[in-house]
């Protein structure tokens, strides 16, 4: 389980139920590539569960009460990433290496759309007119609707609670 934070502190945790991640690379040891060393990475997730968050009828605040069990409305798509490693070390005299490094993430330059708007209420008693549609992000994949505020978060037995 990963946790979103921002200046603030933690504001709510990312469920997903698999992560894959995988990384290899192999280093020549003799030939015209020797001391090339060169490297892949794979990282596969699941996507995260879709809550219907209503106002709070209290606080009368949008997103505060969860109206369904956690992910009731289904969950993100699967998102998968690929990356490249390359880089090469040179003896330049005695005591000396000089190493050229490159490093390429998402090469597939895959977008997968991670967050969705899951307050169903704006506030108590008007409705949200974005609700399910794509959330962007403004920092480290905080929705900007939700920055600061605490959201209903994963525990380890799937529930949510609101931390």
């Amino acid at each position: 389980m990963a946790v979103e934070r921002n200046s603030n502190g933690v504001i709510g945790a990312i469920c997903h139920r698999h992560i894959f991640n995988n990384f290899l690379s192999y280093t020549f040891s003799n030939g015209f590539a020797k001391n090339l060393t060169l490297g892949t990475g794979v990282r596969i997730e699941t996507g995260v569960p879709i809550n219907n968050l209503r106002a709070h009828p209290v606080y009368q605040n949008g997103g505060e009460a969860p109206s369904e069990g956690h992910g009731a409305l289904g969950r993100t798509p699967t998102a998968g990433y690929g990356d490249l490693h390359a880089d090469y070390s040179h003896k330049v005299g005695e005591r000396s290496t000089l190493h050229f490094g490159a490093d390429l993430f998402n090469v597939a330059n895959q977008k997968t759309q991670l967050r969705v708007d899951q307050f169903q209420d704006a506030e108590l008693g008007v409705p949200n007119a974005d609700f399910k549609r794509p959330v962007g992000n403004d920092n480290i994949g905080i929705p900007r609707h939700i920055s600061g505020r605490s959201t209903p978060a994963c525990s380890q037995n799937g529930n949510s609670e609101n931390r």
